[in-house]
């Protein structure tokens, strides 16, 4: 075996990347004291730099010589590398407001998939990890003979895991950018989040880029104290972000109508104007806008929103889907219409295309036109 003195190594960068790994265990810890709310982009971004900082721990622990004290630590952060990306898409997304829904999970699949494969390399004996340890940071070192206890890499992906890596941060970095577009043409995202959203693409950029250029320029994982010298920088950034504006903690969406002149009782008198005017039917012309609407009410576009919006609960377009839906099932249902063809239940329920219909219909009942017309018919459902 090899004496511990032969890889010890301490030098500037060894400071920087324990620094960093250090700094993000605080910052993870403030950020978890935090009261937790939808949606939860203090907690991500806790995860965020937690996994940072347990990367920096290990690429600290290779590029110092101390991991060959600590063999069953080897590669230990190795899935996070399938992880970042995903948080950082969901954090970004989650400064934009938008509430964490259970599907978001499905993003975590690669890390999960990745954790469990890799299991049977952290459950093998010390000469398999010293080998491991010596191919990434002494290449120059012959491998000592060992034993492994399980398979190893049968579907080759360690052995392809740069390939792998960069293919995944390129996909969510085109995720991250186009989510950050459209938050930016929002109107009601907090201002003071728009500048975390330009930093995170920014940054998740400069990882890819520099993640490419270390992995093409240096032999196995020698480069990487690099690489972690822009992640300690990184988590130094999002500190002194945090501790000079507290801003982060407030919500991530503006109150859409914390500026609205309009009273309790103006919103009641367009409320039942509106509904006054449902029963003419207005809903079913093809050209009605939230403008022409506003008009007929004498009141303005942004008034009317806000009805629907608070009162309601739905934005114009979902509005006026309802109610032509609701007419549509009428008319499916009617022993007068019933005999009407599809596109003819379209364009007498507003619709100028027959497949717009359709796809506005299963979106809000679950089902197809026709298929609601002959689950009517089957329980003999009448109008």
């Amino acid at each position: 075996m090899p004496n511990n003195l032969e890889f010890l190594h301490f030098d500037i960068f060894s400071a920087i990347i324990l620094a960093g790994s250090v700094q993000g265990l605080f910052l993870f810890l403030l950020l978890i004291t935090k009261q937790q709310k939808q949606p939860y982009h203090n907690l991500i971004l806790a995860i965020v730099v937690l996994s940072c900082s347990l990367i920096l721990f290990e690429i600290f622990l290779g590029y110092s010589g101390l991991m060959y004290r600590a063999l069953f630590l080897v590669d230990y952060s190795e899935p996070l590398i399938f992880a970042i990306g995903p948080l950082i898409f969901l954090l970004v997304r989650s400064m934009g407001g938008e509430q964490y829904r259970r599907v978001e999970w499905l993003h975590f699949l690669p890390f999960i998939f990745y954790f469990f494969y890799h299991m049977p390399f952290m459950l093998e004996n010390d000469d398999v990890k010293l080998n491991a340890f010596l191919w990434a940071f002494h290449p120059e070192r012959e491998p000592i003979d060992a034993v492994h206890k399980f398979p190893f890499d049968p579907l080759h992906i360690r052995r392809n895991l740069t390939v792998v890596a960069l293919i995944h941060f390129i996909l969510y970095l085109f995720l991250t950018v186009y989510k950050g577009k459209k938050l930016r043409e929002s109107a009601h995202i907090n201002p003071y989040f728009l500048s975390w959203v330009k930093a995170l693409s920014i940054s998740l950029f400069v990882v890819v880029m520099l993640y490419l250029a270390v992995k093409s320029s240096f032999e196995n994982d020698l480069g990487d104290h690099f690489l972690a010298s822009f992640l300690t920088l990184l988590l130094f950034f999002i500190s002194y972000k945090m501790l000079t504006d507290s801003g982060f903690f407030q919500p991530p969406a503006q109150l859409k109508y914390e500026k609205s002149t309009l009273t309790d009782e103006s919103k009641l008198a367009i409320l039942n104007k509106l509904q006054e005017l449902e029963l003419t039917g207005f809903f079913l012309e093809p050209s009605i806008s939230l403008s022409g609407l506003a008009k007929r009410l004498n009141t303005s576009p942004h008034y009317l929103s806000q009805v629907l919006n608070e009162s309601i609960g739905k934005s114009f377009f979902e509005y006026i889907g309802q109610l032509r839906i609701t007419k549509a099932q009428e008319l499916l249902l009617d022993q007068k219409t019933r005999h009407l063809k599809i596109d003819e239940i379209a364009e007498r329920s507003g619709y100028l295309s027959k497949s717009a219909f359709s796809a506005a219909f299963k979106k809000l009942t679950g089902t197809t036109p026709g298929e609601f017309r002959k689950t009517g018919e089957s329980s003999g459902a009448t109008l």
